[in-house]
């Protein structure tokens, strides 16, 4: 597969880089500066090279946030959850209130297999007040542990919690649609997934997994 930028794209990135790499040469040491650079090469998709800016920004100031929380989730984004932990830990070191860094530690932590780890970190997050976004995001991540101890009743407990908090939340009805599947409850497995594909209709996956059920049932 190849892909080609726009010239418009082509633009907007020879100008951002051009103008970071100016700002580097004008103050190397304002770490602001090689945050805005990761950024950029990031959103080409340049994860390798955005890690090393923002590391560089680390070094610059220990005790920012963002540098931290933006490493971890570089490594997440490029799929390298284990690399990932010890940013978005010391992301938690430094604001132990703040839901995001644990929020997304538990991401990390739960794609390397360590499931009891993340759901700590869950549960942490979860004495913080999140919003009711974020409280969403929790329930499912306790949904996604249950998942990986094959426990399904479990796990639609907590996707039905986090719809309930958020009734738009697509991939807690689509992983509440699996569960129902792999608990025998068919019928109930096709009306969330059908639910689902209203808002994500390009998800083949999901018509596959739609048909299988229905075929199931005959």
């Amino acid at each position: 597969i190849f892909f080609f930028m726009s010239w418009v794209q082509i633009g907007t990135w020879r100008n951002d880089f051009t103008l970071y790499r100016h700002a580097i040469a004008v103050a190397p040491g304002a770490s602001i500066v090689y945050m805005n650079l990761g950024v950029a090469l990031e959103k080409f998709g340049k994860f390798n090279e955005a890690i090393n800016n923002y590391k560089i920004a680390v070094a610059l100031n220990d005790r920012q946030l963002t540098p931290h929380l933006n490493i971890g989730l570089a490594y997440l984004q490029s799929g390298r959850p284990a690399e990932a932990v010890p940013s978005l830990t010391r992301a938690v070191e430094l604001q132990p209130n703040n839901t995001v860094p644990r929020y997304h530690l538990s991401r990390a932590l739960l794609e390397s297999g360590k499931l009891e780890e993340a759901a700590a970190q869950v549960k942490q997050a979860q004495t913080l007040s999140p919003t009711p976004g974020m409280a969403a995001s929790l329930q499912m991540q306790l949904g996604l542990i249950a998942y990986m101890r094959k426990d399904d009743a479990t796990a639609l407990t907590f996707f039905n919690e986090a719809l309930r908090l958020d009734p738009t939340y697509g991939p807690a009805r689509k992983n509440a649609g699996i569960a129902l599947g792999n608990m025998g409850r068919n019928a109930e497995a096709i009306e969330q997934l059908q639910i689902y594909l209203k808002s994500y209709p390009d998800d083949k996956g999901v018509e596959a997994a739609i048909a299988a059920l229905r075929a199931a049932q005959k």
